[in-house]
């Protein structure tokens, strides 16, 4: 069973990324950035499903305990990222998953 963390603050922080997607920026972490989230605590136990994190460079990121469910993650480097206790079913569609990083 996985616990979800109820902070108000945790909370705001998701609502920051959440109200960023409206920009001109789609890049997943251009949006974390234009929040001005630590993608390495700030992200923990949230709500990221439906998110596209296609082309996005996660090393360093931490989704403990986050939700990722119908998330695209194409051309994606998640070497060095943390997915502690997530929720997210099997990636069956997404197959160009960078595991390590390029040298």
């Amino acid at each position: 069973m996985t616990v979800r963390f109820s902070s108000e603050v945790a909370e705001e922080r998701i609502k920051r990324v959440r109200s960023a997607r409206g920009s001109d920026r789609t890049n997943f972490c251009a949006l974390v950035e234009r929040a001005g989230l630590d993608p390495a605590k700030d992200l923990r136990y949230g709500n990221f499903s439906d998110v596209d994190f296609s082309g996005c460079n996660l090393t360093g990121y931490d989704f403990t305990g986050a939700s990722l469910y119908r998330c695209r993650f194409d051309g994606t480097q998640i070497a060095g990222a943390k997915f502690i206790q997530c929720e997210f079913p099997v990636i069956a569609r997404s197959i160009d998953i960078h595991i390590y990083p390029e040298h």
